[in-house]
């Protein structure tokens, strides 16, 4: 009788491990697929749906002086050759990233603090409509439990110099006055294929905003 009431207990104790185990499994297995993955335009055309979700978001990883972001893109910031800067829409990546993946990062450091940054693929709980990250600079963050590097290099850095010849337009290049109002003056730049210049006239564009036509200072700002 000891043995039939010892063995019934067993086999109930044993029917609930395996319960609890299944449910636990089944419990995962439906967080692992609540881990959707979407792009920057599908979060932020609607970020307040993904608060408390888990997601996966592909973008630009960068950790630099007060940052530490997921962000849209990187482009050269203009300041120094070759320096990236985060761009786009940002995501504040709280907590930071793993060692092994932090030592794997592009650096820089033409700006001060030395800078990493990569391409990487995020999976986290995201979060939306407090203040987050640096001086509650971001509306969004996300707590990363994954992040994987993804095969990129950085593009070339664009070109320090460049020509303009102006001999069939303006190149793209379009005139913008610097305070044409005090006084009131009026001014243009425009192409004239009529016109048959009989001297050379140079023009120089100097590095605070001024053209210079024969020793005439004109205020404008070339924008191309």
């Amino acid at each position: 009788m000891k043995k039939l009431v010892l063995s019934r207990i067993f086999i109930l104790l044993t029917t609930s491990s395996i319960c609890s185990l299944l449910l636990l499994a089944s419990a995962l297995g439906c967080s692992q697929e609540n881990a959707r993955e979407i792009s920057f335009q599908q979060l932020f055309s609607n970020p307040s749906q993904y608060h408390g979700k888990k997601i996966i978001i592909k973008g630009f990883y960068f950790d630099g002086f007060e940052v530490q972001v997921i962000a849209e893109s990187l482009d050269y910031s203009g300041y120094a050759e070759g320096h990236l800067v985060p761009k786009g829409e940002m995501i504040w990546v709280e907590g930071g990233i793993p060692g092994e993946v932090y030592d794997r990062l592009y650096r820089q450091q033409m700006m001060g603090p030395e800078e990493r940054y990569g391409k990487a693929r995020v999976t986290g709980r995201f979060e939306y409509g407090n203040e987050y990250g640096h001086a509650g600079g971001y509306q969004q963050q996300i707590i990363p439990e994954r992040i994987e590097l993804l095969p990129w290099s950085p593009p070339p850095p664009p070109s320090a110099t460049s020509t303009s010849s102006f001999e069939s337009d303006l190149e793209g290049w379009k005139p913008n006055g610097i305070d044409p109002d005090n006084p009131p003056v009026e001014w243009s730049i425009e192409h004239d294929n009529e016109s048959d210049l009989s001297e050379e006239v140079s023009i120089e564009y100097i590095s605070h905003g001024y053209l210079k036509e024969n020793g005439l200072a004109l205020a404008v700002e070339g924008k191309k």
